[in-house]
């Protein structure tokens, strides 16, 4: 290993240490999805166990596009708690991410310090709203970019297999990336075509992927009434601004926005300029066009062009030549680490003042019998400390740690590896419920043991307006109220025995 080899990789592995410290500062992420995908790991962890008997409940969904980020978390799962698992499958993602942009770099020729700009990359909008899938399937598709184009230096078919390969195990991680990251592949290779066999030649390993793909859209849109929902565009000029919020927040949040200005202007510093071959435009051009483009709503899903946020600016390192810098190289490599490690300390920060709040649930669930029907009634889903709505979906993490049936769960979901049977009889809720109390209503919304309402005041009089009697306030802890109808004792044991000593974090002050 070269000088400049060893001391990036230096500079790799502090960097990695310094997008550690969010993960330690925190039990529980900041991320709104997570506690689904928590549960879906705890679910299928102990889908066995006689006592929860959730083999007579739920099934297991192989016929999935998002299996690799489960497969990954479920595989730390055998030694790590569910929770903990999924914190170190995105940990794995941010240090993915990285290694795929230092290929980036390499194939631009420019300097390869500029791909640890990936680690504040990671904690965007796709990371607050728990995109675990979709995280993975990032470095991945960036990966398969970079063998297309190597592809179209030497062509071999060692190479095409490989193509192939990824491309498969990308439509295994997610539907979407794989759909947008063949595209930009594709449209890289009749670039390159100097004929149109040479151009069938190129095609042929991406579209390897593409009859399962089909196969599953089409099975899903004929069985499943979400997948034939109405598609909702709602494109316009008003992207072209959220997209400096979506790089690092999840909402509005001023300091995001300035140092996504300022990574682009340490990138510029670097010693920069326009690329020469317009082939190279391709990727980013198909990131910008994800994002500018897609639609708002389509096959039942929704939050779908903010995703490709975290995308943009890897691939627009491909687009650039190198260029004498305008500061001194060890300078702009200074500024680079700076960056990295400032902005890792304000999500440190952040993510332990989350810790705080978000403890309070789980204290509230330390006290509730395990196997509950449970509903979580939602006032209040964001946080004064980290952007978006980290509490969306907490009630999860009783799943997670208790089993039972969570009012609104991920298994009601088709594309979900843990669904509900067709013929399960379990009490559900439409989402508004949960995500606003007005629209509880008793006598529809009242078949649970355990109600969890997140609210900085107590607010049983207006949600239980009439039934107050039936309900009985079990906890409190912050903003968290447990409210509980008939007491009762269940013998199933805790499916992940953590008490408050354990989630304590390991950066604590």
């Amino acid at each position: 290993m070269s000088a400049p080899q060893r001391r990036w990789l230096a500079a790799y592995l502090f960097c990695a240490a310094a997008a550690a410290l969010p993960f330690l500062a925190t039990y529980r992420l900041p991320s709104a999805d997570l506690p689904q995908h928590a549960a879906q790991i705890a679910l299928w962890k102990w889908f066995g166990e006689r006592c929860y008997n959730f083999s007579a409940i739920y099934e297991i969904n192989w016929f999935t596009p998002y299996l690799v980020g489960y497969c990954i978390a479920r595989l730390f799962a055998f030694v790590l708690t569910a929770n903990a698992a999924l914190k170190l499958t995105m940990y794995v993602a941010a240090l993915a991410l990285v290694m795929t942009m230092r290929l980036l770099t390499e194939r631009a020729g420019i300097d390869a310090w500029l791909a640890l700009i990936g680690f504040p990359l990671a904690f965007g909008f796709s990371f607050y709203w728990g995109f675990v899938n979709f995280l993975i399937a990032v470095p991945l598709g960036i990966y398969i970019v970079i063998l297309q184009f190597r592809q179209e230096d030497a062509p071999a078919l060692g190479r095409a297999v490989l193509i192939a390969c990824a491309g498969l195990l990308l439509m295994t991680s997610h539907a979407l990336a794989v759909a947008v990251f063949i595209g930009m592949a594709a449209a890289v290779a009749l670039a390159y075509a100097r004929s149109v066999r040479s151009a069938i030649l190129g095609l042929i390993p991406l579209a390897i992927p593409a009859p399962p793909l089909f196969l599953w859209f089409m099975w899903m849109r004929a069985q499943q009434p979400r997948a034939q929902q109405p598609l909702q565009w709602q494109v316009g000029p008003a992207r072209l601004i959220t997209f400096f919020r979506d790089v690092l927040a999840a909402a509005p949040d001023p300091k995001a926005v300035a140092v996504v200005v300022v990574i682009i202007g340490v990138i510029a510093l670097s010693g920069v300029r326009p690329a020469r071959d317009w082939r190279r435009y391709l990727p980013v051009a198909g990131a910008a066009a994800a994002y500018l483009l897609l639609p708002a709503n389509f096959f039942g899903q929704i939050l779908l062009h903010q995703r490709f946020a975290m995308a943009v600016i890897p691939l627009a390192l491909l687009a650039l030549d190198p260029a004498p810098p305008i500061v001194p190289r060890h300078t702009a490599r200074g500024l680079v680490v700076i960056v990295v490690v400032a902005w890792m300390l304000v999500l440190t920060a952040r993510f332990h003042q989350f810790h705080s709040d978000a403890e309070g649930f789980d204290r509230v669930v330390d006290v509730m019998p395990a196997n509950e029907r449970v509903l979580l009634l939602n006032l209040m889903s964001a946080s004064d400390s980290v952007p978006g709505v980290p509490f969306l979906h907490f009630a999860g993490y009783y799943q997670e740690r208790k089993g039972g049936i969570n009012g609104w769960s991920f298994s009601n979901n088709f594309p979900s590896l843990i669904r509900y049977k067709r013929d399960a009889s379990v009490p559900r809720i439409a989402p508004i419920v949960t995500y606003d109390p007005r629209f509880f209503d008793w006598n529809r919304d009242a078949h649970y043991d355990q109600i969890i309402v997140r609210s900085p005041v107590d607010i049983a009089p207006l949600v239980f307006a009439g039934h107050q009697g039936q309900m009985r306030l079990s906890a409190n802890s912050g903003m968290w109220w447990l409210f509980t109808e008939q007491p009762r004792v269940n013998p199933c044991a805790p499916l992940e025995n953590v008490d408050a000593q354990s989630r304590r974090p390991l950066i604590d002050w």
